[in-house]
Protein backbone atom coordinates (compact mmCIF):
# COMPACT_ATOMS: atom_id res chain seq x y z
CA UNK A 1 0.00 0.00 0.00
CA UNK A 2 0.90 3.21 -0.46
CA UNK A 3 0.19 6.78 -0.35
CA UNK A 4 -0.87 9.51 -3.24
CA UNK A 5 2.76 10.94 -2.86
CA UNK A 6 4.27 7.16 -3.11
CA UNK A 7 7.29 6.89 -5.89
CA UNK A 8 7.18 4.57 -8.35
CA UNK A 9 8.59 1.01 -7.38
CA UNK A 10 9.77 -0.63 -10.58
CA UNK A 11 11.31 1.78 -12.85
CA UNK A 12 14.48 -0.21 -12.84
CA UNK A 13 12.79 -3.38 -13.91
CA UNK A 14 14.03 -4.07 -17.25
CA UNK A 15 13.40 -7.31 -18.15
CA UNK A 16 10.42 -8.37 -20.38
CA UNK A 17 8.00 -10.48 -19.34
CA UNK A 18 6.50 -13.81 -21.21
CA UNK A 19 2.95 -13.10 -21.81
CA UNK A 20 1.08 -16.16 -22.12
CA UNK A 21 -1.91 -15.82 -24.67
CA UNK A 22 -4.57 -18.44 -25.95
CA UNK A 23 -7.25 -18.61 -28.48
CA UNK A 24 -10.65 -16.52 -28.42
CA UNK A 25 -13.23 -17.68 -26.06
CA UNK A 26 -16.61 -18.49 -28.37
CA UNK A 27 -18.58 -19.52 -25.28
CA UNK A 28 -18.97 -16.05 -23.48
CA UNK A 29 -21.85 -15.09 -21.78
CA UNK A 30 -24.12 -13.31 -23.85
CA UNK A 31 -25.24 -11.07 -21.11
CA UNK A 32 -28.47 -10.45 -19.37
CA UNK A 33 -30.24 -13.98 -18.88
CA UNK A 34 -31.63 -14.00 -15.43
CA UNK A 35 -30.57 -17.18 -13.04
CA UNK A 36 -33.84 -16.82 -11.17
CA UNK A 37 -36.98 -16.05 -12.92
CA UNK A 38 -35.58 -12.45 -14.28
CA UNK A 39 -39.00 -11.28 -14.73
CA UNK A 40 -40.57 -8.38 -12.31
CA UNK A 41 -42.19 -11.24 -10.68
CA UNK A 42 -38.99 -13.70 -10.52
CA UNK A 43 -37.57 -14.74 -7.83
CA UNK A 44 -35.37 -12.54 -5.69
CA UNK A 45 -37.16 -9.89 -7.74
CA UNK A 46 -37.41 -6.58 -5.87
CA UNK A 47 -40.77 -5.19 -5.69
CA UNK A 48 -42.01 -1.48 -5.03
CA UNK A 49 -45.30 -0.13 -4.06
CA UNK A 50 -47.80 -2.87 -5.12
CA UNK A 51 -45.65 -4.63 -7.37
CA UNK A 52 -45.55 -8.41 -7.23
CA UNK A 53 -42.89 -10.10 -6.16
CA UNK A 54 -41.37 -13.85 -5.27
CA UNK A 55 -38.58 -15.70 -3.03
CA UNK A 56 -36.03 -12.70 -1.62
CA UNK A 57 -38.51 -9.95 -2.42
CA UNK A 58 -39.37 -6.75 -1.37
CA UNK A 59 -42.94 -6.08 0.53
CA UNK A 60 -44.56 -2.90 -1.03
CA UNK A 61 -46.24 -0.63 1.62
CA UNK A 62 -46.04 -2.94 4.58
CA UNK A 63 -46.94 -6.17 2.84
CA UNK A 64 -44.83 -9.76 4.02
CA UNK A 65 -42.88 -11.47 2.25
CA UNK A 66 -39.93 -14.03 2.79
CA UNK A 67 -36.76 -12.29 3.45
CA UNK A 68 -39.04 -9.29 3.25
CA UNK A 69 -37.60 -5.49 2.74
CA UNK A 70 -39.72 -3.55 5.07
CA UNK A 71 -41.83 -0.65 3.16
CA UNK A 72 -42.19 3.26 4.10
CA UNK A 73 -38.82 3.75 6.10
CA UNK A 74 -37.36 0.28 7.50
CA UNK A 75 -33.54 0.08 6.59
CA UNK A 76 -31.84 -2.92 7.14
CA UNK A 77 -28.80 -5.69 6.12
CA UNK A 78 -28.88 -5.94 1.61
CA UNK A 79 -31.47 -3.03 1.91
CA UNK A 80 -32.13 -1.51 -1.90
CA UNK A 81 -32.38 2.28 -1.58
CA UNK A 82 -35.64 3.93 -2.36
CA UNK A 83 -36.61 5.69 -5.66
CA UNK A 84 -32.71 7.39 -6.25
CA UNK A 85 -31.05 6.20 -3.76
CA UNK A 86 -27.84 3.53 -4.69
CA UNK A 87 -28.21 0.96 -2.65
CA UNK A 88 -25.12 -1.99 -2.29
CA UNK A 89 -24.91 -3.46 -5.85
CA UNK A 90 -27.97 -1.97 -6.55
CA UNK A 91 -30.45 -2.63 -9.55
CA UNK A 92 -31.58 0.02 -11.69
CA UNK A 93 -35.02 1.71 -10.41
CA UNK A 94 -35.65 5.78 -10.60
CA UNK A 95 -31.76 6.56 -11.41
CA UNK A 96 -30.34 3.62 -8.61
CA UNK A 97 -27.51 1.75 -10.00
CA UNK A 98 -27.43 -1.52 -11.74
CA UNK A 99 -26.01 -4.37 -9.85
CA UNK A 100 -27.20 -7.56 -7.70
CA UNK A 101 -29.69 -5.79 -5.03
CA UNK A 102 -32.49 -4.25 -6.29
CA UNK A 103 -33.87 -0.43 -5.64
CA UNK A 104 -37.31 0.70 -5.10
CA UNK A 105 -39.11 1.87 -8.17
CA UNK A 106 -38.79 -1.93 -9.26
CA UNK A 107 -36.60 -0.94 -12.40
CA UNK A 108 -34.68 -2.69 -14.35
CA UNK A 109 -31.60 -4.16 -13.20
CA UNK A 110 -30.43 -7.15 -11.58
CA UNK A 111 -27.33 -9.80 -10.83
CA UNK A 112 -24.11 -8.41 -12.06
CA UNK A 113 -24.15 -11.41 -14.94
CA UNK A 114 -27.57 -11.90 -15.59
CA UNK A 115 -30.29 -9.12 -15.82
CA UNK A 116 -34.24 -8.90 -15.44
CA UNK A 117 -36.65 -6.45 -13.75
CA UNK A 118 -36.08 -6.30 -10.01
CA UNK A 119 -32.67 -7.37 -8.33
CA UNK A 120 -31.16 -10.26 -6.75
CA UNK A 121 -30.95 -11.05 -2.86
CA UNK A 122 -33.44 -8.11 -1.19
CA UNK A 123 -35.96 -6.07 -2.57
CA UNK A 124 -37.44 -2.49 -0.82
CA UNK A 125 -40.78 -0.86 -0.88
CA UNK A 126 -41.19 2.69 -1.01
CA UNK A 127 -38.39 4.38 1.50
CA UNK A 128 -36.55 1.73 2.87
CA UNK A 129 -35.70 -1.51 3.12
CA UNK A 130 -34.83 -4.57 5.71
CA UNK A 131 -33.90 -8.27 5.73
CA UNK A 132 -37.06 -10.06 6.86
CA UNK A 133 -38.86 -7.36 7.91
CA UNK A 134 -42.53 -6.04 8.36
CA UNK A 135 -44.36 -2.73 7.47
CA UNK A 136 -42.43 -0.01 9.68
CA UNK A 137 -39.23 -3.03 11.00
CA UNK A 138 -36.16 -2.20 10.63
CA UNK A 139 -34.58 -5.71 11.76
CA UNK A 140 -34.56 -8.70 10.26
CA UNK A 141 -37.41 -11.03 11.32
CA UNK A 142 -39.32 -7.47 12.57
CA UNK A 143 -43.24 -7.30 12.95
CA UNK A 144 -45.41 -4.07 11.64
CA UNK A 145 -43.56 -1.13 13.21
CA UNK A 146 -41.54 -2.69 15.40
CA UNK A 147 -37.81 -4.61 15.69
CA UNK A 148 -38.57 -7.71 16.38
CA UNK A 149 -40.96 -10.52 16.15
CA UNK A 150 -42.69 -13.17 13.31
CA UNK A 151 -43.08 -10.53 10.58
CA UNK A 152 -40.16 -12.49 8.60
CA UNK A 153 -37.79 -15.25 8.39
CA UNK A 154 -34.73 -14.60 10.43
CA UNK A 155 -30.98 -14.55 8.52
CA UNK A 156 -30.25 -14.42 4.60
CA UNK A 157 -30.44 -17.71 2.25
CA UNK A 158 -27.17 -18.91 2.20
CA UNK A 159 -27.73 -20.71 -1.24
CA UNK A 160 -28.34 -17.31 -2.75
CA UNK A 161 -26.03 -17.28 -5.35
CA UNK A 162 -25.44 -13.70 -5.45
CA UNK A 163 -23.84 -14.69 -2.00
CA UNK A 164 -21.58 -16.87 -3.48
CA UNK A 165 -20.59 -16.57 -7.09
CA UNK A 166 -17.96 -14.34 -6.48
CA UNK A 167 -16.04 -16.87 -4.17
CA UNK A 168 -16.73 -19.96 -6.36
CA UNK A 169 -13.48 -21.66 -7.69
CA UNK A 170 -12.50 -23.99 -10.16
CA UNK A 171 -9.48 -25.95 -10.28
CA UNK A 172 -8.47 -28.43 -13.03
CA UNK A 173 -4.71 -28.08 -14.43
CA UNK A 174 -5.43 -26.35 -17.83
CA UNK A 175 -8.22 -24.89 -19.54
CA UNK A 176 -9.63 -25.30 -23.27
CA UNK A 177 -9.56 -21.83 -24.91
CA UNK A 178 -12.73 -22.09 -25.92
CA UNK A 179 -14.71 -22.63 -22.33
CA UNK A 180 -11.79 -21.52 -19.95
CA UNK A 181 -13.46 -19.19 -17.72
CA UNK A 182 -14.90 -20.53 -13.99
CA UNK A 183 -17.27 -17.89 -14.09
CA UNK A 184 -19.18 -20.02 -16.31
CA UNK A 185 -20.88 -22.69 -14.12
CA UNK A 186 -22.41 -19.66 -12.01
CA UNK A 187 -23.83 -17.17 -14.69
CA UNK A 188 -27.20 -18.08 -14.97
CA UNK A 189 -26.84 -19.21 -19.13
CA UNK A 190 -26.67 -23.36 -18.81
CA UNK A 191 -24.86 -22.99 -22.85
CA UNK A 192 -21.74 -21.45 -20.91
CA UNK A 193 -19.72 -23.60 -19.40
CA UNK A 194 -16.04 -24.17 -17.71
CA UNK A 195 -14.51 -27.26 -18.44
CA UNK A 196 -11.55 -29.47 -17.30
CA UNK A 197 -9.71 -29.14 -21.55
CA UNK A 198 -8.31 -32.49 -20.31
CA UNK A 199 -9.27 -36.06 -20.35
CA UNK A 200 -11.32 -36.52 -16.51
CA UNK A 201 -8.23 -38.11 -14.15
CA UNK A 202 -9.47 -37.74 -10.85
CA UNK A 203 -7.54 -34.15 -9.74
CA UNK A 204 -10.53 -31.57 -10.63
CA UNK A 205 -12.50 -29.75 -8.06
CA UNK A 206 -14.94 -26.76 -7.40
CA UNK A 207 -15.43 -25.24 -4.27
CA UNK A 208 -17.97 -23.42 -2.83
CA UNK A 209 -18.21 -20.59 -0.02
CA UNK A 210 -21.27 -19.88 1.42
CA UNK A 211 -20.12 -17.24 3.51
CA UNK A 212 -21.86 -19.01 6.91
CA UNK A 213 -22.68 -22.26 8.29
CA UNK A 214 -26.11 -23.39 5.47
CA UNK A 215 -28.61 -26.16 5.89
CA UNK A 216 -27.89 -27.30 2.20
CA UNK A 217 -29.89 -29.98 1.00
CA UNK A 218 -28.61 -30.25 -2.47
CA UNK A 219 -26.11 -29.33 -5.22
CA UNK A 220 -27.43 -29.82 -9.19
CA UNK A 221 -25.22 -30.00 -11.66
CA UNK A 222 -27.58 -28.48 -14.80
CA UNK A 223 -26.74 -29.44 -18.58
CA UNK A 224 -30.14 -27.89 -19.80
CA UNK A 225 -31.97 -29.24 -22.61
CA UNK A 226 -29.86 -26.93 -25.30
CA UNK A 227 -26.71 -28.25 -23.93
CA UNK A 228 -23.33 -27.15 -25.85
CA UNK A 229 -21.17 -29.74 -27.40
CA UNK A 230 -23.00 -32.22 -25.57
CA UNK A 231 -21.54 -31.11 -22.23
CA UNK A 232 -24.13 -34.08 -20.73
CA UNK A 233 -21.60 -36.40 -22.53
CA UNK A 234 -18.14 -35.03 -20.44
CA UNK A 235 -19.96 -36.25 -17.61
CA UNK A 236 -22.10 -39.75 -18.26
CA UNK A 237 -18.96 -41.71 -16.73
CA UNK A 238 -18.15 -39.23 -13.88
CA UNK A 239 -18.63 -40.21 -10.18
CA UNK A 240 -18.59 -37.61 -8.26
CA UNK A 241 -17.55 -37.07 -3.96
CA UNK A 242 -19.24 -33.91 -2.31
CA UNK A 243 -17.16 -32.53 0.97
CA UNK A 244 -18.05 -29.90 3.57
CA UNK A 245 -16.12 -27.55 5.78
CA UNK A 246 -15.96 -25.03 8.05
CA UNK A 247 -12.71 -23.15 7.56
CA UNK A 248 -12.04 -23.96 3.94
CA UNK A 249 -9.02 -25.64 4.91
CA UNK A 250 -10.47 -29.01 6.20
CA UNK A 251 -12.55 -31.17 4.43
CA UNK A 252 -14.54 -34.05 5.40
CA UNK A 253 -16.71 -36.27 3.34
CA UNK A 254 -20.75 -35.10 2.99
CA UNK A 255 -21.05 -38.09 0.26
CA UNK A 256 -18.97 -40.13 -1.59
CA UNK A 257 -18.42 -41.60 -5.22
CA UNK A 258 -21.51 -40.84 -6.33
CA UNK A 259 -23.15 -42.21 -9.19
CA UNK A 260 -23.07 -39.67 -11.78
CA UNK A 261 -27.33 -40.56 -12.96
CA UNK A 262 -28.84 -37.62 -15.11
CA UNK A 263 -32.30 -36.84 -14.91
CA UNK A 264 -33.79 -34.52 -17.38
CA UNK A 265 -30.38 -32.96 -17.90
CA UNK A 266 -29.49 -32.66 -13.98
CA UNK A 267 -27.51 -34.45 -11.82
CA UNK A 268 -28.55 -34.25 -8.65
CA UNK A 269 -26.53 -35.03 -5.24
CA UNK A 270 -28.55 -35.02 -2.29
CA UNK A 271 -27.13 -33.75 1.02
CA UNK A 272 -28.43 -35.91 4.56
CA UNK A 273 -30.63 -33.59 6.76
CA UNK A 274 -28.72 -31.89 9.32
CA UNK A 275 -25.13 -31.29 7.49
CA UNK A 276 -24.24 -27.93 8.18
CA UNK A 277 -21.34 -26.26 6.32
CA UNK A 278 -19.77 -23.23 4.92
CA UNK A 279 -17.93 -24.82 2.37
CA UNK A 280 -18.43 -27.35 0.05
CA UNK A 281 -16.26 -28.78 -2.33
CA UNK A 282 -17.39 -30.71 -5.32
CA UNK A 283 -14.67 -33.46 -6.76
CA UNK A 284 -14.55 -35.13 -10.22
CA UNK A 285 -13.27 -39.12 -8.87
CA UNK A 286 -13.17 -40.66 -12.09
CA UNK A 287 -11.04 -41.14 -14.92
CA UNK A 288 -12.80 -41.12 -18.26
CA UNK A 289 -11.41 -40.10 -21.73
CA UNK A 290 -14.16 -36.94 -21.54
CA UNK A 291 -13.52 -33.57 -20.00
CA UNK A 292 -14.82 -32.68 -17.26
CA UNK A 293 -17.53 -29.92 -17.84
CA UNK A 294 -19.74 -27.84 -15.61
CA UNK A 295 -22.73 -25.81 -17.35
CA UNK A 296 -24.04 -24.35 -14.36
CA UNK A 297 -23.97 -25.21 -10.46
CA UNK A 298 -26.82 -24.76 -8.36
CA UNK A 299 -27.62 -25.36 -4.32
CA UNK A 300 -30.05 -25.44 -2.55
CA UNK A 301 -30.60 -24.82 1.53
CA UNK A 302 -33.44 -26.03 3.48
CA UNK A 303 -33.40 -22.81 5.99
CA UNK A 304 -31.89 -19.26 6.12
CA UNK A 305 -28.89 -19.02 8.04
CA UNK A 306 -26.57 -15.64 9.25
CA UNK A 307 -23.41 -14.85 7.30
CA UNK A 308 -20.13 -15.14 9.06
CA UNK A 309 -18.84 -11.49 10.20
CA UNK A 310 -15.30 -11.14 8.25
CA UNK A 311 -12.51 -12.33 11.16
CA UNK A 312 -11.77 -8.80 13.30
CA UNK A 313 -8.00 -8.82 11.62
CA UNK A 314 -5.88 -5.70 11.33
CA UNK A 315 -4.98 -3.45 8.57
CA UNK A 316 -2.49 -5.81 6.81
CA UNK A 317 0.67 -5.06 4.73
CA UNK A 318 0.25 -5.52 0.73
CA UNK A 319 2.38 -8.47 1.05
CA UNK A 320 -0.63 -10.41 3.35
CA UNK A 321 -3.38 -9.09 1.45
CA UNK A 322 -5.82 -12.22 0.78
CA UNK A 323 -6.45 -12.76 -3.23
CA UNK A 324 -9.28 -14.80 -4.56
CA UNK A 325 -9.92 -15.50 -8.51
CA UNK A 326 -11.97 -18.10 -9.56
CA UNK A 327 -9.27 -20.44 -9.91
CA UNK A 328 -6.26 -19.37 -7.32
CA UNK A 329 -7.24 -22.45 -5.44
CA UNK A 330 -4.95 -24.41 -8.40
CA UNK A 331 -1.10 -24.62 -8.00
CA UNK A 332 -0.27 -23.06 -11.20
CA UNK A 333 -1.93 -19.92 -10.30
CA UNK A 334 0.43 -17.35 -8.74
CA UNK A 335 -1.86 -14.52 -6.98
CA UNK A 336 1.28 -13.63 -4.86
CA UNK A 337 3.18 -12.47 -7.94
CA UNK A 338 1.07 -9.42 -7.60
CA UNK A 339 2.38 -7.83 -4.60
CA UNK A 340 6.08 -9.03 -4.53
CA UNK A 341 7.38 -5.91 -5.87
CA UNK A 342 9.13 -7.27 -8.57
CA UNK A 343 6.99 -6.36 -11.77
CA UNK A 344 8.78 -9.41 -13.76
CA UNK A 345 7.16 -12.31 -11.73
CA UNK A 346 2.90 -11.76 -12.63
CA UNK A 347 0.44 -13.55 -12.12
CA UNK A 348 -2.12 -14.67 -14.74
CA UNK A 349 -6.14 -16.29 -15.30
CA UNK A 350 -4.70 -19.49 -16.80
CA UNK A 351 -7.14 -18.61 -19.39
CA UNK A 352 -9.09 -16.39 -21.55
CA UNK A 353 -11.12 -13.94 -18.89
CA UNK A 354 -14.11 -13.21 -20.51
CA UNK A 355 -16.87 -11.26 -19.23
CA UNK A 356 -17.49 -11.55 -15.69
CA UNK A 357 -14.11 -12.75 -14.13
CA UNK A 358 -13.48 -11.59 -10.87
CA UNK A 359 -10.33 -10.29 -8.65
CA UNK A 360 -11.26 -9.87 -5.35
CA UNK A 361 -8.85 -8.74 -2.72
CA UNK A 362 -9.25 -8.61 1.71
CA UNK A 363 -7.05 -5.91 2.49
CA UNK A 364 -7.31 -6.98 5.95
CA UNK A 365 -9.34 -4.15 7.65
CA UNK A 366 -10.92 -1.01 7.09
CA UNK A 367 -9.04 1.72 4.96
CA UNK A 368 -9.80 4.35 2.73
CA UNK A 369 -9.08 4.13 -0.45
CA UNK A 370 -8.42 6.43 -3.64
CA UNK A 371 -7.33 4.91 -6.34
CA UNK A 372 -6.58 1.10 -7.28
CA UNK A 373 -3.57 -0.01 -9.45
CA UNK A 374 -2.65 -3.05 -11.63
CA UNK A 375 -0.16 -3.12 -14.14
CA UNK A 376 1.79 -5.93 -16.48
CA UNK A 377 5.16 -4.82 -18.27
CA UNK A 378 4.34 -5.29 -21.69
CA UNK A 379 1.81 -6.76 -24.00
CA UNK A 380 -2.03 -6.37 -23.95
CA UNK A 381 -2.91 -9.24 -20.75
CA UNK A 382 -5.44 -6.90 -19.53
CA UNK A 383 -9.21 -6.56 -20.19
CA UNK A 384 -10.88 -3.99 -22.86
CA UNK A 385 -12.29 -2.80 -19.38
CA UNK A 386 -13.12 -3.29 -15.97
CA UNK A 387 -15.33 -2.12 -13.00
CA UNK A 388 -14.61 -1.61 -9.29
CA UNK A 389 -17.20 -3.05 -6.53
CA UNK A 390 -16.06 -2.39 -2.70
CA UNK A 391 -17.59 -4.38 0.35
CA UNK A 392 -17.34 -4.10 4.23
CA UNK A 393 -18.97 -7.30 5.17
CA UNK A 394 -17.79 -9.51 1.50
CA UNK A 395 -21.42 -10.17 1.01
CA UNK A 396 -22.67 -6.58 -0.34
CA UNK A 397 -20.90 -4.83 -2.73
CA UNK A 398 -21.09 -1.49 -4.60
CA UNK A 399 -20.11 -0.52 -7.70
CA UNK A 400 -17.66 2.27 -7.10
CA UNK A 401 -16.49 2.78 -10.93
CA UNK A 402 -17.20 1.44 -14.42
CA UNK A 403 -16.24 1.31 -17.88
CA UNK A 404 -12.42 1.82 -16.72
CA UNK A 405 -9.96 1.13 -20.12
CA UNK A 406 -7.65 -1.61 -19.31
CA UNK A 407 -4.03 -0.59 -19.91
CA UNK A 408 -0.05 -1.56 -19.27
CA UNK A 409 -0.88 0.42 -16.32
CA UNK A 410 -4.20 0.42 -15.30
CA UNK A 411 -5.53 3.23 -12.75
CA UNK A 412 -9.13 3.02 -11.48
CA UNK A 413 -9.68 6.53 -9.73
CA UNK A 414 -12.58 7.18 -7.75
CA UNK A 415 -14.30 9.88 -7.78
CA UNK A 416 -13.75 10.28 -3.69
CA UNK A 417 -12.15 8.30 -1.67
CA UNK A 418 -13.95 5.36 -0.04
CA UNK A 419 -13.44 3.31 3.50
CA UNK A 420 -13.35 -0.11 2.35
CA UNK A 421 -11.79 -3.60 3.80
CA UNK A 422 -12.69 -5.89 0.41
CA UNK A 423 -12.93 -4.72 -3.19
CA UNK A 424 -13.45 -6.98 -6.50
CA UNK A 425 -11.91 -6.11 -9.85
CA UNK A 426 -14.76 -7.31 -12.33
CA UNK A 427 -14.36 -7.60 -16.59
CA UNK A 428 -16.59 -6.07 -18.30
CA UNK A 429 -14.58 -6.72 -21.39
CA UNK A 430 -12.77 -9.21 -22.46
CA UNK A 431 -9.34 -9.57 -23.47
CA UNK A 432 -8.29 -8.07 -26.68
CA UNK A 433 -6.96 -11.15 -29.41
CA UNK A 434 -7.91 -13.68 -26.87
CA UNK A 435 -5.01 -13.23 -24.46
CA UNK A 436 -4.92 -14.48 -20.51
CA UNK A 437 -4.80 -11.83 -18.05
CA UNK A 438 -1.97 -11.27 -16.24
CA UNK A 439 -0.88 -8.26 -13.07
CA UNK A 440 2.60 -8.08 -12.64
CA UNK A 441 1.90 -5.75 -9.67
CA UNK A 442 -1.44 -4.85 -7.95
CA UNK A 443 -1.66 -1.73 -5.19
CA UNK A 444 -3.58 0.85 -3.67
CA UNK A 445 -3.36 4.20 -3.07
CA UNK A 446 -4.69 6.00 -0.18
CA UNK A 447 -5.50 9.77 0.59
Amino acid sequence: MRTKHWLPLFSSLVAVSVIAACGSDDSAPKGTAGFNGGGAAGAHAGASNGGSGGAHAGAANGGAATNAGAANGGAATNAGAANGGASASAGAGDSGSAGMVSVAGGGSGGDVASSGAGGAVAGAGAGGAAAGGGAGGAAAGGGAGGSSGGGGAAGINLCDRALWKYTFQFCPRTYNAGANQPTKAVDGVVTTYVTSGKSQDGTFFAVFDLHGAANVSSLVVDYGTGQVDNKEGDASTMPMALQGSDDGVTFTNITDAVTNTITNHKVTIDVPPGVTHRYLKLLQKGTSGSWWALPEVDITCTTNGTPAAPPADAVTTRANWKILTPNSACSDVNVGAMLDSNLDTQWQSVGVPGVGYWLRVDLGGPTLVNNVDFKIKAGADFPVTVKLQTSTDDITYVDVKTGVPGAIDTKIVLDAPVTTRFFRIVTEADTTGGAWWSIGELDVNVP
